[in-house]
């Protein structure tokens, strides 16, 4: 529990000598290197003796062939050292929302545990819970402090209550930018350049320029917030929903609010989802030339379609020979995605098929200006997914991924309303991934694989299949 007062040292050392006037020789390597915990820190005087906690939700399907969408969220003591603090051991179950159906509203199931961490910072008029540190053979008054709180993309709705990735304002992190949608679809896109001939009301705005997109400070959520919360009527609620992308407060928002990361702040990106799924659902399917289209759309002129036929077959088999020079470390080397990409590839799968094997087993088969558009892809995810980064590999990134997303638009999207649906959020999301970092830390600290594992753990010891919800819920308790 001590490696949270050698951290903050350390961490307010290193920031008290940077040299780089860029800081590019700051290091990122904890959630406490971010600059949202380092503004807490000084402005309540966080201490060693404090406990600092962080939330989890998401939703897990116990039996493959079977309804069963139960909800779990977990505690993470980040107190610990990453080495320590998310092995099984000391991760603790919060809430277990048995299905087969699917809650109505999540917040009722996670008032009670917030209820209770909302008590403990109140404890002793807010000086903190009173402890015996064995250590320092002393009572300590210890702050609780909510530092985080992680979802996938769909489970994040259910935390910070705004509209989510289909929404006229989808991106999770609350950016300005406005998205667009087809004509007579609901579905909005995270499309920077406005399509040709495209007079979609509402959606017709002029391109954006990335280079002009932030993140809201935590004034502004609440002063969007408050405009949603202040709606006359149902029409008036929507027209605000819809132009903020918030439809409700966050049950955070019944916290102490200096003893929590701000939000929005507090709901960092999942890269377990971003990167080693979403962008590898929509690439592969990009380069068979099966990803699903408009009836007037072109097939013939999708120049990047060559994973098709006998190409694909080879490619798969290609991918299979390479397993044998995978070190065990790497756990889960891709198997033939010619014939299990359909069937619940991995998210490891997908990252070692793309971003471990892809710039050799797609450099013949890919036209090489599609080839080069990966390479600047690849490059920037290999940096975000470094469990230490020092500030000149963020702006090294950060550089690489905003290449990538605009030549993605002008290569696969070329401004064509029937092609609107190739920029998913993922592809947007890029541009803020390495100024996250700079926030809260690096998304290996902050993914879902954490809550990914519990939930197998879990869900292996389930030892009732007649009453398995119950028979989880003791497994959590126990």
């Amino acid at each position: 529990m001590h490696y949270l007062d050698q951290k903050l040292k350390q961490v307010a050392e290193m920031f008290d000598n940077l040299q780089a006037e860029d800081g590019g020789d700051a290091i990122y390597d904890d959630i406490f290197s971010g600059s949202e915990f380092q503004e807490l820190a000084e402005h309540i005087k966080i201490t060693g003796d404090d406990t600092i906690v962080s939330l989890s939700l998401d939703g897990a399907q116990l039996y493959q062939n079977k309804k069963s969408d139960t909800w779990i969220s977990i505690w993470i003591l980040d107190n610990l050292s990453p080495h320590q603090r998310y092995q099984k051991q000391h991760v603790l179950p919060g809430t277990i929302i048995p299905g087969p159906n699917k809650p109505k509203i999540i917040d009722s199931y996670l008032y009670c545990g917030l209820h209770h961490l909302s008590a403990l910072q109140c404890e002793n008029n807010g000086a903190g819970l009173r402890m015996w540190d064995t250590a320092t053979s002393r009572i300590i008054q210890s702050q609780i402090i909510l530092a985080l709180s992680t979802a996938d993309a769909v489970g994040i709705t259910e935390l910070d209550g705004c509209i989510g990735h289909h929404g006229a304002r989808g991106c999770q992190l609350g950016c300005q930018m406005k998205d667009r949608h087809k004509p007579h679809s609901g579905h909005y896109y995270a499309v920077h350049l406005r399509p040709n001939e495209y007079t979609v009301q509402d959606c017709n705005h002029c391109n954006i320029n990335i280079l002009e997109l932030r993140t809201p400070l935590s004034i502004d959520y609440q002063q969007d917030l408050l405009k949603v919360v202040s709606s006359l009527d149902q029409n008036h609620y929507e027209r605000n929903q819809k132009e903020t992308g918030i439809s409700k407060p966050t049950v955070l928002s019944g916290l102490v609010n200096d003893l929590m990361v701000p939000v929005p702040h507090c709901f960092p990106l999942d890269l377990m989802h971003l990167i080693f799924i979403n962008l590898g659902e929509l690439l592969i399917p990009l380069w068979r030339g099966t990803l699903k289209c408009d009836v007037t759309d072109d097939l013939s002129s999708w120049d990047w379609a060559t994973l098709t036929g006998d190409t694909w077959q080879a490619h798969g088999k290609v991918v299979t020979d390479a397993t044998p020079f995978f070190l065990s470390s790497f756990h889960c080397p891709p198997c033939n995605p010619a014939e299990k990409i359909s069937s619940g590839y991995k998210a490891t799968e997908y990252f070692h098929y793309i971003f471990g094997l892809g710039l050799g087993i797609f450099h013949m088969i890919l036209p090489s200006k599609y080839w080069k558009n990966l390479c600047k892809l690849v490059c920037g995810v290999r940096i975000l997914v470094q469990r230490c980064i020092t500030g000149s590999q963020l702006q090294e990134a950060h550089s690489h991924l905003v290449q990538f997303m605009e030549e993605f638009e002008n290569l696969y999207y070329q401004w064509q309303v029937d092609c609107i649906h190739f920029c998913c959020l993922c592809i947007h999301t890029l541009l803020h991934a390495a100024l996250e970092v700079m926030q809260v830390g690096p998304g290996a600290y902050t993914t879902q694989f954490t809550m990914e594992h519990m939930i197998g753990n879990l869900g292996q010891e389930i030892r009732q299949p007649s009453n398995p919800f119950a028979n989880l819920a003791q497994c959590a308790l126990q």
